[in-house]
């Protein structure tokens, strides 16, 4: 679990880092909420990356999506993860 963990927290960061729409990442283990940046709208996100068949959810902040996969999360699903958020078009999530 902590190796799958740190794959999540580290495929967050790194679309962070690469001027994707993840402002901040928050969270402990594999509970994670990302910031979206301003203006941008964690449902749309949700729905935009439902399609690339991810699954996350929302939370009472609009701005943040949840990450909760399951305990049997493989760290090879991260790269997955990082590479939809990655392709997601700033013009949908407005």
């Amino acid at each position: 679990m902590r190796a799958a963990s740190a794959a999540l927290r580290a495929a967050a960061l790194r679309c962070k880092a690469q001027g994707g729409p993840v402002v901040s990442v928050r969270g402990a283990g594999l509970l994670l909420g990302l910031l979206l940046d301003e203006g941008l709208s964690a449902a749309a996100a949700r729905d935009a990356l439902l399609v690339r068949g991810v699954l996350v959810g929302t939370s009472n902040d609009a701005r943040v999506l949840r990450l909760s996969p399951p305990l049997t999360f493989p760290p090879g699903e991260a790269e997955r993860l990082a590479l939809a958020l990655e392709g997601l078009s700033l013009e949908v999530l407005r």
